[in-house]
């Protein structure tokens, strides 16, 4: 009876790879921005697998701290969403794990980010909580593609968003902590499987600019 749960499994697994479009990219980025904020200051090497069948959405990511005498693992990530599709706005409900290695002195292991995204063509609104540091952000972003030549693409956003602690968004205007508000853009050009871009942020609380690099390699089958 096990034998043949486990062979239904790994053949539904089989059907769903079989139909399913799937990107593979492994990368370096200078800085980990989360919910608005610098959350890991230091160069990481990022793997990460992408799945999509239907209406279904699947993800993992792993991220190593790199450095010229060492190498460390930081973080690993898991998300699942599922997206509505209707003419005025597509609607993704999902979730996000996030499993850290060594955590701060105040940090948990684990955190469990459930999320609801709606957007059309450029623009698109998301609202994320964290159920573990109580953290509730919602963002907006606009985002455009630029074929400049046959392989080569520029991809451009702009986003601005709020993040507050303890589970209390504001509810009047008195309320409104401005220094929980952040705002900034990136870039990425990209030339077949290669990307190479910059992203910039505002942050309230630190109250000045924050610049990071990035770049990786992807494979879509």
């Amino acid at each position: 009876m096990n034998k043949l749960i486990k062979l239904s499994v790994i053949s539904s697994i089989l059907t769903i790879c079989a139909f399913a479009s799937t990107t593979v990219s492994v990368g370096y980025r200078e800085k980990g921005i989360d919910f608005g904020k610098v959350s890991d200051s230091e160069g990481a090497v990022v793997t990460a697998a992408n799945m999509s069948w239907k209406s279904f959405s699947f993800g993992a990511s792993a991220e190593n701290h790199v450095t010229l005498s060492s190498a460390q693992f930081y973080k690993a990530t898991f998300s699942g969403g599922y997206k509505f599709f209707s003419t005025l706005a597509d609607v993704e409900v999902g979730a996000q794990y996030a499993m850290k290695n060594h955590p701060g002195k105040f940090d948990l292991n684990g955190h469990f980010r459930p999320f609801v995204s709606v957007g059309k063509g450029l623009a698109s609104v998301t609202a994320r909580y964290d159920a573990e540091s109580r953290l509730t952000n919602i963002e907006g972003a606009l985002t455009g593609k630029h074929a400049l030549s046959k392989n080569v693409g520029l991809k451009t956003a702009v986003f601005g968003g709020y993040t507050d602690a303890n589970d209390a968004m504001p509810k009047t205007r008195k309320e409104i902590k401005y220094t929980n508000a952040y705002y900034g853009g990136s870039i990425d050009a990209s030339w077949k499987m290669f990307s190479v871009g910059m992203i910039a942020l505002q942050d309230g609380n630190l109250n000045k600019h924050i610049l990071g690099w990035r770049t990786s390699t992807s494979w879509s089958f």
